[in-house]
């Protein structure tokens, strides 16, 4: 975290950066999966070490998403061609991945969002829409679409009446099946899904009924046919794997 935290406060040329944040990269994915782990151990509430490690896992996150908006902001003062359309591409997708991974940090430990993160979210949703970068996925990251809906479905699972084990393995089968939604601007009939308020700073929420004109519509109605079935050969006695689940993902 000390060393995210002084790369970011440091002038550099972008492409040093950009190398630098690379080789963090895995460093970042180990250290926080190690935090997570040790989250799970936590009761309620949690002790103080406990509660260290969850401000660790947070400031980790928001390092390293800042890192990619240094490298986003600096984007325009670039050449035009084809590696910089690469560059933009790989550099949106893996600031979205950053986002959602904050998010699942402040509900992992019971915390409340990092103001302006939604704006984030949908701002740079909305920049990737402009650009034509939603479909455009990063070597090890989704594509921006694909990780901005796993962000709103997660905030639509009401986390904060879920436990942490739930919490994980709602975000495994987010990653495997968030990809059956869609986002348009407006519902389809007969077809299940939720209004997304993208002009203010709260989470998607269960209630929002009306769709203002600075919203969008996500589609669930597919994820919810494959989530139904799912549950119905669960209780049938099939297993995660032979149903195509996470091996990770046990009966509860």
């Amino acid at each position: 975290v000390t060393a995210l935290y002084a790369l970011n406060r440091r002038p550099l040329d972008e492409t040093a950066r950009a190398t630098l944040l690379a080789l963090y990269r895995p460093v970042v994915a180990r250290v926080g999966a190690s935090l997570e782990t040790l989250l799970a151990e936590s009761g309620v509430p949690p002790h103080a070490q406990q509660r260290q490690i969850g401000a660790l896992l947070r400031e980790l996150q928001i390092e390293h998403s800042i890192g990619y908006k240094h490298l986003l902001l600096a984007l325009p003062q670039r050449r035009f061609g084809i590696l910089h359309a690469r560059l933009t591409a790989n550099i949106t997708a893996r600031l979205m991945a950053a986002l959602r991974d904050l998010q699942i940090a402040c509900q992992l430990t019971r915390t409340l969002l990092i103001p302006g993160l939604w704006q984030e979210l949908h701002a740079l949703h909305a920049y990737a829409q402009s650009a034509n970068l939603t479909d455009s996925a990063a070597d090890d990251v989704p594509a921006p679409g694909l990780a901005y809906r796993q962000a709103l479905l997660m905030a639509l699972a009401d986390p904060p009446h879920m436990s942490h084990a739930e919490i994980v393995h709602t975000r495994r089968y987010l990653d495997q099946f968030a990809a059956l939604t869609q986002l348009g601007r407006a519902p389809v009939p007969t077809h299940r899904g939720f209004a997304i308020r993208t002009d203010d700073d709260a989470a998607p929420s269960l209630h929002t009924d009306d769709a203002p004109p600075a919203s969008l519509w996500l589609d669930t109605e597919a994820l919810c046919r494959r989530l139904h079935e799912s549950l119905l050969q669960l209780r049938g006695g099939a297993t995660p794997l032979s149903i195509g689940l996470s091996p990770y993902m046990d009966n509860e």
